[in-house]
């Protein structure tokens, strides 16, 4: 069962710093590179559908882990390149 301030906390918008900044920008492009992977290795399928789907929602739940809980190491000094 939630108490309210666990509902509190992971409800509430989270401003994150620089250093998590970058680590969501890199989560974001390791996302994107998976998802390509999946779209030039498997024909149009809603187990295509699905499969990019879940790559979405395992985006959103980390980087809801970076921004409640902060990051595990510090992301490289560079931010990667997003296109």
């Amino acid at each position: 069962m939630f108490t309210q301030q666990a509902l509190l906390t992971l409800l509430k918008h989270h401003k994150v710093d620089t250093k998590q900044e970058i680590a969501m920008a890199i989560l974001r492009e390791r996302a994107l590179r998976f998802a390509e992977s999946i779209i030039e290795y498997t024909k149009e399928s809603s187990d295509q559908s699905a499969a990019i789907r879940h790559i979405r929602e395992a985006l959103w739940s980390a980087n809801a882990a970076v921004s409640i809980y902060g990051i595990a190491s510090s992301p490289p000094p560079v931010e990667p390149k997003i296109d």
